[in-house]
């Protein structure tokens, strides 16, 4: 522990300072090239979010008389970046989410139209009132959080309606927003190289976004927020932009073939983009009931595809355990939320929390501001007696790990002291039935083991056992088909012999009830199937060039289980084939993606291995191979 500790006070003397942060790659790096990673909270100076702290413990009308409220109002977020960042007791904030709250931008004198409700609807606001807030308290909030040691991320006043339309007048609003704000002076040079601390977040949860016709095209996320970056671009804003997606910014699908382009990459030769997500228990195969980490791994690479190429950014989080003497609430989506204790989502850190967190770990670009201050510390203790405490500490006895406030009290020192890294699948144990299945070597058939392809099976990761249904099949299905062609064996290894009639498939074919070239299995401690000139089992020409399913057939039932050590292909039926381990580690990660990827743009990694780099066999080091990895690591 002492070891520990002294790492983190060594770090904290650079940790606090605000480098000038930009896009590298899929990471967020500082002037000297170092990644960091953001961690945080979010707040909006709003009377009502904030329980009315800073107006006397009343509502007032910020219309009529806000410019007497705005010292208030800076003061108390003051004290909140004091308690946030305090390191001496425990809180390791480095990033604060600042909300243009529509409580200072909009003129409630103005008639009320249109069906939209609460901060979606924008009838009321009045631009020439964001240019002052802007100037008077928006901006200088932002400047308390550096000066605190915090980058800044603002995001625009109030939230989508639920559909928005490319032309529409909610794009308008957002480009007038957006407009008002990088052209002000002071913005734009705390945006650019030189102090890179704030940035921008297009949007707050869209939920449908449709074309100029009204269709939800993929192109339409393009199509809308494309011309808000080129606007904020034209204005001279370099700092960092995070782009929404759709859902409540759970679906960036769209962007996979229609990304946003920064015209910063043409101008200054370096995108400065980033991509913006909300990540809630229940929200990418989590929750309280499945809280794998390696299906949450699955679910957000499918649904968030853009973070292979750029860096992300969870803006919202949180989670508390069930209270029942609490009240629950309805969500965006119009689910109930089970009461908890003052969370928006309900959920426990030993379940959600840690899947997210192997999320986090895993891909190494992510950071995360939690949904408010209040789900983070105690505010109305520290207020009192200037003391910092995990919220919730004393309504759940003492200990508040289960919710987000106490496990990003340990969280956020280990994030600081840089001890986060992209993670390595092989640390993960249990017995899903749907999981990975871990070797000690290179091959791509050693990800993600379903054993209920046909039947319903079971499959065990310690012991390597593989139970099927009767007659059942458990294995890998690969999504457009993979290839082996460039090797000449798989090589099988089985921990113990069993009394199995198992015998190993491989479909050239995406159809199950196609004829398969089957190898007998059981019986065995190794078997070695050959890949080049052999026949299916209907007599046509195998052709190892697209496999769509690789996997073990049974009898089914316990008695015919086969027990798995490793498999991997290989030239020669003795070693593994040197199978995309680009730098050179042991093992395939997405390190070896990133650094083909590097190589492909020109960066020279240093450490590559060429031969290990070419994945699809072409003798050409592509973006290709680098997605190979990914797709087979991912269980695409």
């Amino acid at each position: 522990m002492a070891l520990v500790l002294s790492a983190m006070i060594m770090n904290a003397a650079e940790w606090g300072s605000v480098s000038p942060l930009h896009v590298e790659g899929n990471h967020l790096v500082d002037k000297d090239g170092k990644q960091v990673m953001l961690h945080g909270v979010m707040d909006t100076p709003s009377p009502y979010f904030s329980g009315y702290r800073w107006t006397d413990g009343h509502g007032v009308d910020l219309y009529k008389d806000g410019d007497n409220w705005i010292t208030n109002c800076k003061n108390y977020f003051t004290e909140l970046f004091d308690a946030v960042t305090d390191r001496s007791q425990g809180s390791w904030c480095n990033v604060f989410r600042l909300h243009l709250d529509p409580c200072w931008t909009n003129n409630t004198s103005k008639p009320l139209t249109g069906s939209d409700t609460g901060e979606a609807n924008i009838s009321q606001y009045d631009g020439t009132r964001l240019d002052k807030y802007l100037t008077s308290l928006f901006v200088p909030i932002a400047v308390s959080a550096k000066n605190h040691g915090m980058y800044v991320i603002m995001r625009p006043p109030g939230v989508c309606p639920k559909t928005i339309k490319v032309g529409g007048e909610y794009q308008k609003y957002l480009l007038d927003v957006w407009s008002r704000v990088t052209s002000n002076r002071t913005v734009n040079r705390y945006g650019n190289a030189t102090n890179g601390w704030l940035s921008i977040e297009l949007a707050n949860e869209p939920v449908e976004i449709v074309d100029e016709n009204g269709v939800a095209t993929e192109q339409a996320m393009r199509d809308f927020f494309q011309p808000i970056v080129d606007k904020i671009r034209k204005n001279g804003f370099k700092g960092i932009i995070w782009v929404p997606g759709k859902t409540w910014q759970q679906n960036y699908k769209g962007y996979a073939r229609y990304p946003v382009i920064d015209p910063m990459k043409e101008t200054d030769g370096q995108s400065n983009l980033g991509y913006a997500a909300h990540f809630y228990p229940g929200w990418f195969s989590t929750g309280n009931a499945t809280f794998d980490g390696n299906s949450v791994i699955r679910s957000f690479y499918d649904m968030v595809p853009v973070i292979k190429d750029y860096p992300i950014m969870i803006t919202e989080v949180d989670w508390s355990p069930e209270n029942p003497g609490a009240t629950g609430h309805y969500n965006e989506s119009g689910q109930w939320v089970i009461p908890n204790y003052g969370t928006w989502a309900t959920g426990t850190t030993s379940k959600f929390g840690v899947a997210f967190k192997k999320f986090l770990e895993f891909f190494g670009n992510v950071g995360m501001t939690l949904t408010h201050t209040h789900d983070y510390i105690d505010i109305d203790y520290y207020r009192s007696t200037k003391k910092v405490r995990p919220a919730f500490q004393v309504a759940m006895g003492g200990n508040a790990y289960e919710a987000c406030s106490g496990a990003c009290f340990q969280w956020y020192p280990q994030f600081a002291a840089k001890e986060i890294k992209a993670y390595d699948w092989s640390d993960v144990g249990g017995t899903d039935s749907y999981f990975p299945l871990y070797t000690t070597s290179n091959n791509p058939l050693s990800y993600v083991l379903n054993p209920s392809i046909w039947t319903s099976g079971s499959f065990n990761a310690s012991t390597g056992q593989l139970t099927t249904g009767q007659y059942g099949f458990g294995g890998w299905k690969y999504t457009g088909g993979i290839d082996l062609s460039a090797y000449k064996y798989i090589v099988i290894k089985f921990k113990k012999t069993s009394s199995s009639s198992a015998s190993f498939r491989l479909f050239d074919k995406d159809d199950y009830w196609a004829k398969p070239y089957m190898t007998a299995a059981g019986n065995r401690t190794k078997v070695i199937v050959p890949l080049q000139g052999k026949k299916n089992d209907d007599g046509t020409t195998f052709d190892p060039s697209h496999i769509y399913i690789a996997g073990f057939w049974t009898n089914g039932g316990a008695a015919q289980s086969v027990y798995i050590d490793e498999i991997f292909v290989s030239n020669d039926g003795v070693n593994p084939a040197d199978f995309g381990d680009a730098n050179g580690d042991g093992k395939i990660t997405m390190e070896d993606a990133y650094i083909i990827r590097d190589y492909y743009l020109g960066k020279n990694p240093a450490g590559i291995r060429m031969k290990s780099a070419d994945v699809d066999g072409d003798s050409k080091v592509t973006m290709n191979d680098a997605n190979i990895i990914i797709k087979l690591f991912l269980g695409k």
